[in-house]
């Protein structure tokens, strides 16, 4: 069987090549995005290889949910391409240049 990546951030930019290349090189790919239906290049490189996973690796219930998804899964290598927001919309967190907040931002825990 073939090794297995799971690549964040997949619909677009590094994430996307990434896809592309594993893809061609005969990778499985797992695909995640915030919003797989709007992924449409991504989806133009539908492959029996590829499955695209919905996830948004700032939301913990949906990385929850990708994780369960995947359970079954073994995952060989893990690219974390998904960019996180220079500023976060919690009230109060005042993560920026040079403004870090040590709880500003952080990624969920699952």
């Amino acid at each position: 069987m073939a090794a297995a990546i799971l690549i964040t951030g997949a619909n677009r930019g590094l994430g996307f090549e990434f896809a592309s290349q594993y893809l061609a090189d005969g990778w499985r790919v797992f695909a995640a995005c915030r919003n797989p239906d709007a992924a449409s290049k991504l989806r133009c490189l539908a492959q029996d290889m590829l499955n695209v996973v919905a996830m948004d690796v700032t939301d913990a219930e949906s990385v929850r949910n990708a994780t369960t998804q995947l359970k079954d899964v073994a995952i060989d290598v893990l690219i974390n391409s998904a960019g996180l927001p220079a500023r976060c919309s919690r009230p109060g967190a005042t993560a920026g240049p040079g403004r870090a907040s040590p709880n500003a931002c952080q990624m969920p825990k699952v």
